[in-house]
């Protein structure tokens, strides 16, 4: 979606400001600009009164045509005041009609006072300026209102990857930190720099029995509080700190993510029986309980074929945004079949699934329909779900990490993973000190994505403008964080051989 230079969507349209070079631009109006004054405006009025300070809304240009001052031209300096103390920005003076030019005294009113001055000729009504105003902020309105939609939409797409994707996605759009904490103060998920600061705020709050939903600030910062919906005693509490202002655009975000958090952090009946056999998985395997493998065929019987068989696959996205978005797709076709999703976070937009042993490589790349364009598929043999290991998953996963987007191996060509052996792991992690761990370093302090970028632009070949593509950051900013990098890292990207190495390296913190 394009959107306008003159749109600011994280703030209300009626006090998002507009730009006097838009308005001065439009040839069809024929404006004339005299004094340059303050670039930005917020509404435009049509007032005759020689003394119009109580209609005056601050950050308006004034549009006249001097009907009070004909015989007086002198008042313009004290009329000049009058706007500038009530906080208009400019003056239109429309010319034609009492004056034939803008008069000089109202030339040095504006330019004393530090008022925009521009005239408008005899042909162009003032009517025509205040549509011109009006159209627009309808039309800012109306991407401001699709940027919402379209913010909404991606945290549905988390939401479905469960909590701790939601808070992610909620957190990169407010620019914001957060977190769920239930109402014994256990952590459910956080994310963001401040994340330790608003856990601080949302126990401070259990703490001193102030649990509805609430602003506030916090040290330097500001807070929201949402409380989710109570089930019995039980309640969540979803918390928002940033280093500004919360506005109404900032609200609807948080509203939208505190309903799709309530879903996932509820209990539902249906899925009790299901959490209680996990639980009993988990306390049989803390304390190595022979029962715990009778548990694990029940569990994994889902996933398996009828001998017991499954297909592990190493699914890489473009992102974490594609890879979302591919998985979200999954699910549902597996929704539609009845079937679970088996799945397990093995690096950055890397994933371990498990499918039905019979599912052919063809198969499974369908499952993903147009989102496997964006994805790195490696599919292993069918084997029973028993003799699955660490090792068999880390030679999927280095083997799609290299491979194109939009690309599935299988089995014959997931072969020996030779950058995990002991002395090619020695070197690379070396260089990889002097490198690589200084932007994971950067990413973790500054919340950044540096490492991300790189690995972009290293699979690019250098080209900024497939890096911008590839991670739906414009190109400028890719520029800027390449030059950081090369900082960061004191190397000199523009070499390919350095480009070669840095991608192994990556790679290799996979393996």
């Amino acid at each position: 979606m394009k959107v306008s230079k003159n749109l600011e969507v994280s703030l209300p349209v009626s006090q998002q400001r507009l730009s006097l070079s838009w308005l001065l631009s439009d040839e069809r109006l024929g404006l004339r600009l005299i004094v340059t004054g303050q670039p930005w405006f917020w509404s435009i009025q049509s007032i005759e009164l020689p003394d119009p300070g109580e209609y005056i809304d601050e950050g308006a240009i004034i549009l006249l045509t001097g009907l009070g001052f004909a015989d007086e031209p002198e008042l313009f300096s004290g009329y000049a005041e009058i706007l500038a103390n009530k906080g208009a920005v400019g003056i239109g003076f429309g010319t034609g009609l009492r004056f034939d030019h803008v008069p000089p005294e109202l030339i040095r009113a504006a330019q004393s006072k530090g008022l925009t001055l521009f005239e408008v000729p005899l042909p162009t009504p003032f009517i025509s300026l205040t549509k011109k105003v009006q159209d627009e902020r309808v039309r800012l309105a109306r991407l401001q209102q699709e940027s919402l939609l379209a913010a909404q939409e991606e945290l549905n797409v988390a939401g479905g990857l469960g909590v701790r994707k939601l808070i992610q996605q909620a957190s990169s759009q407010l620019q914001a930190s957060l977190c769920i904490v239930d109402s014994d103060g256990r952590l459910i998920s956080s994310h963001g720099i401040m994340a330790p600061q608003a856990l601080k705020v949302a126990k401070c709050c259990l703490a001193t029995k102030k649990t509805t939903s609430s602003a506030g600030n916090y040290e330097d910062s500001n807070y929201l509080i949402h409380r989710l919906d109570a089930h019995g005693d039980r309640f969540h509490l979803l918390v928002i700190l940033a280093a500004r202002q919360f506005n109404s655009y900032d609200r609807s975000i948080v509203k939208h993510c505190a309903g799709l958090a309530d879903i996932l952090v509820q209990r539902p009946a249906s899925l009790r029986k299901a959490r209680s056999e996990l639980h009993t998985l988990a306390l049989a395997t803390l304390l190595g309980e022979n029962s715990s493998s009778e548990i694990l065929a029940r569990v994994f019987e889902s996933a398996a074929d009828t001998t017991g068989r499954v297909r592990a696959a190493v699914v890489c996205g473009a992102s974490e945004h594609f890879l979302n978005r591919a998985l979200t797709h999954f699910d549902a076709e597996l929704a539609a079949a009845n079937r679970y999703l088996f799945s397990l976070e093995v690096g950055s937009a890397s994933t371990l699934l498990l499918f039905r042993g019979t599912r052919t490589p063809a198969e499974i790349r369908e499952f993903f329909g147009p989102n496997a364009k964006s994805l790195r598929i490696a599919v292993g043999a069918p084997m029973h779900w028993s003799t699955l290991n660490l090792k068999i998953v880390e030679d999927l996963t280095v083997a799609a990490r290299t491979l194109e987007l939009g690309t599935l191996i299988g089995p014959q060509y997931v072969g020996t993973n030779w950058i995990a052996q002991a002395p090619v792991r020695k070197a690379l992690d070396a260089r990889s000190r002097q490198t690589i761990d200084r932007l994971i370093e950067h990413d973790t302090v500054h919340d950044t994505e540096l490492v991300a970028t790189l690995e972009a632009y290293l699979r690019a070949a250098g080209s900024l403008s497939a890096t911008a593509s590839a991670t739906r950051v414009h190109r400028h900013t890719i520029r800027s964080r390449i030059e950081l990098i090369a900082e960061i890292c004191e190397v000199d990207l523009r070499d390919p051989f350095t480009r070669a190495e840095l991608l192994l390296i990556i790679l290799s913190r996979s393996a």
